[in-house]
């Protein structure tokens, strides 16, 4: 028998999963397994999406979780049919894998047949559930199965945006908050020079790990709450104000030593600084979590029939 967990004040309790089709577990599990696979390239060759490997638990709990509490629906007529176009769609978009994957082989790192992957697998996973079990149940999982979107591999172009625009935030809080702190900088493009010290502020160093690994811990939070969407949002939007927040002092404290100790004591330093700025960020969405959490209004008793 299946279990599943759910978070309780000051406890955990588990109950007994309904029935899942043994079929179409096995089905959808190869859909998502082959996906995730074609994912791996990324997740273990790249800087920035390490935190891919979370995602397909947390994303297999949160289907389990909501498939537990969706309630069936109508029952269809005896002798109703659901429409072939709809089976053609499953069957079409089973057909699509192939040469997707072909192209995801002969590139891992081509980023396009990723997403063209992860739309058709979430086509024929939420077509799948709705023939079977109706459109309400299909859509009652929705929520878990967008989730696993987010170990995709953002759009290049999106990702170079993102990198720059982080860089200059990086760059003008560093050079605004050291003279404050009477330490001396200048600017020249994207690099500090603190003390005859030259500090480039490359793409690594940019936040673009944190800031998008702070974005899938904030959606993780806030499924796992289950919070309304206005509360997601909110999460999300602390997410990626921590992220920026934690890498710039991370700047900031790495040009201080470099300032007081030279260019040796910053190298010997920089991976500690880091550790402990990842730290608090995640302390930090924690903590707006627990209070998003705790001062959420009352929501509505729901009797379920079982």
């Amino acid at each position: 028998m299946f279990l599943s967990f759910d978070f309780a004040p000051g406890f955990v309790r588990t109950r007994p999963l309904k029935s899942f089709p043994i079929a179409l577990g096995f089905f959808l599990a190869v859909l998502w397994l082959q996906f995730f696979h074609a994912l791996t390239p990324s997740w273990r060759g790249g800087l920035h999406y390490d935190y891919g490997w979370l995602v397909p638990p947390f994303g297999l709990w949160f289907f389990w979780r909501r498939w537990d509490e969706g309630r069936p629906g109508a029952p269809v007529p005896s002798g109703s049919r659901p429409p072939a176009a709809l089976w053609a769609l499953v069957i079409a978009g089973v057909l699509l894998v192939v040469p997707l994957r072909v192209l995801e082989f002969i590139d891992p790192h081509w980023r396009l047949p990723l997403w063209a992957h992860g739309m058709v697998v979430l086509a024929v996973t939420h077509v799948s559930l709705a023939l079977l079990h109706g459109w309400k149940r299909s859509r009652g999982v929705l929520p878990a199965t967008l989730f696993c979107l987010v170990a995709v591999p953002w759009p290049s172009g999106l990702q170079s945006v993102l990198v720059q625009g982080l860089t200059d935030r990086v760059v003008d809080a560093a050079s605004s908050l050291l003279p404050l702190a009477s330490y001396p900088v200048e600017v020249a493009g994207n690099a500090l020079i603190v003390n005859g010290e030259l500090l480039d502020v490359a793409e690594g160093c940019s936040g673009i790990r944190s800031f998008q690994a702070s974005i899938m811990a904030g959606l993780c939070l806030g499924e796992m709450l289950r919070f309304s969407p206005s509360r997601r949002v909110l999460i999300v939007l602390g997410a990626v104000a921590l992220a920026v927040a934690g890498n710039a002092a991370r700047i900031f404290l790495l040009a201080r030593t470099a300032h007081d100790g030279g260019r040796a004591a910053m190298d010997a330093a920089h991976d500690t600084i880091g550790l402990w700025m990842l730290f608090g960020t995640y302390a930090g969405l924690a903590l707006l979590a627990w209070l998003l959490a705790r001062f959420r209004p009352p929501g509505k008793v729901v009797v379920r029939q079982v």
